[in-house]
């Protein structure tokens, strides 16, 4: 259970998260506009503080709290975040996230205590003196985190690895056209992904790899790791018997009748699926969009660290009944990892246990999250159906917003 709380607050977006106590597995319900997908973002706002050398992430008054459990023992890390008044409302954005800002101008951390069983390890002060081990360290940028700045340091290595792991679902924000097969997730030069396999001769190099395309890392898994693609083509189709097989190849030698047509794509990569029935491979942007939304699900958790922690928002949408359960349960079968998800699918709701709940409401710009078992009206042994007690709660969910 890597995350077990965190708080956040925001005075120029005057958003504040009261503390979220979270467990293995977590399922966000709650009205739209309740503060779910917002949870899921401030979690990668953390993370990324904690992995890069800038503040520009963040607008003035940026507080948080988090919590974590690692190996190493439980670490705490507090921080607060200004930026100068002029930047804070001239600063161009895009998606919350400060662009072009002059160096003077960017976000800088005011505060900062990080701590391991209750023991301080390293605090840095509003004059940017940073204090590390019980004792002075030279002043450092004060637009990067202390744990980004002081990653190498073994106290602190732990903790930067596990923001490394903080992970939002790729598969997600893959953006469905059957008409359209240039996007990453369907094409790849294969010059680059042939040249990518030498750099990876051990699974654990590939799990630890971020920001790079599925494609990429599901061709290096076929190619250096053959047992554990197999593994990962039986789990397909144990969710889909009709598939017969899953490779990931040259177009040209994919679908070499569609290559006069699309000459451009030769020296490509592609995925693609045999269907019983079906002559020719199904490439990418053929497959159903349930289908491939699974597949990239399997793929992803397959070339994911353990401990590591995925964050996934609303994963239903344009989800068929049978994709729908076969997602949730490949989430719900990798206990090695915690999931934070967010739904309000009555069939999601309903086959995930009360236990993992986490109802979100909102009172003006303050967001509460609690537990099932703290809100009275919930019984697990109840004979109605999840959903339906949800949408009984007056308090909680149908009024959640006030």
């Amino acid at each position: 259970m890597p995350i077990l709380s965190f708080s956040y607050q925001s005075d120029i977006y005057d958003w504040k998260l009261n503390e979220v106590h979270l467990d293995e597995f977590n399922l966000l319900v709650g009205v739209s506009g309740a503060g779910k997908t917002n949870i899921l973002r401030t979690i990668e706002l953390i993370r990324t503080a904690g992995t890069h050398e800038t503040g520009s992430y963040f607008g003035n008054g940026s507080k948080w709290k988090i919590k974590v459990r690692l190996d190493s023992g439980v670490y705490e890390w507090i921080a607060s975040v200004s930026i100068s008044a002029q930047a804070a409302f001239t600063g161009p954005r895009q998606n919350g996230i400060t662009n072009n800002l002059r160096s003077d101008d960017l976000p800088y951390f005011t505060n900062e205590k990080l701590t391991v069983n209750g023991e301080m390890i390293v605090s840095r002060d509003e004059t940017g003196a940073i204090h590390f081990s019980g004792k002075d360290y030279p002043r450092l940028r004060n637009t990067g985190s202390v744990i980004s700045l002081l990653s190498n340091e073994p106290l602190i290595a732990p903790i930067f690895h596990f923001f490394n792991r903080i992970t939002f679902s790729d598969a997600i924000n893959y953006s469905y056209d059957p008409q359209d097969l240039m996007s990453e997730v369907e094409i790849f030069p294969i010059q680059k992904a042939v040249e990518a396999l030498s750099h990876f001769k051990e699974l654990g190099q590939l799990q630890q790899l971020r920001g790079v395309p599925l494609l990429l890392k599901g061709y290096v898994l076929q190619q250096n790791f053959p047992l554990e693609f197999q593994a990962l083509k039986e789990a397909y189709q144990e969710i889909f018997p009709t598939v017969t097989d899953l490779a990931i190849g040259k177009f040209e030698d994919m679908a070499p009748s569609a290559l006069s047509a699309n000459s451009n794509l030769s020296g490509y990569l592609v995925l693609g699926i045999r269907e019983k029935g079906v002559k020719e491979w199904v490439l990418g942007h053929l497959i159903s969009k349930g289908m491939l939304r699974t597949l990239l699900h399997l793929s992803e958790l397959k070339m994911m660290a353990s401990d590591s922690v995925v964050l996934v928002d609303e994963f239903e949408d344009g989800l068929g009944v049978n994709c729908l359960d076969a997602v949730t349960e490949i989430f719900r079968s990798h206990p090695d990892k915690q999931f934070i998800l967010t739904s309000h699918h009555p069939y999601i709701i309903n086959s995930i246990p009360m236990k993992h709940w986490k109802l979100v409401s909102r009172k003006g710009s303050e967001v509460t999250v609690k537990g099932a078992d703290a809100v009275r009206g919930l019984d697990q042994h109840s004979l109605l159906s999840g959903f339906v007690q949800l949408t009984n709660l007056e308090e909680e969910y149908t009024e959640a917003i006030q």
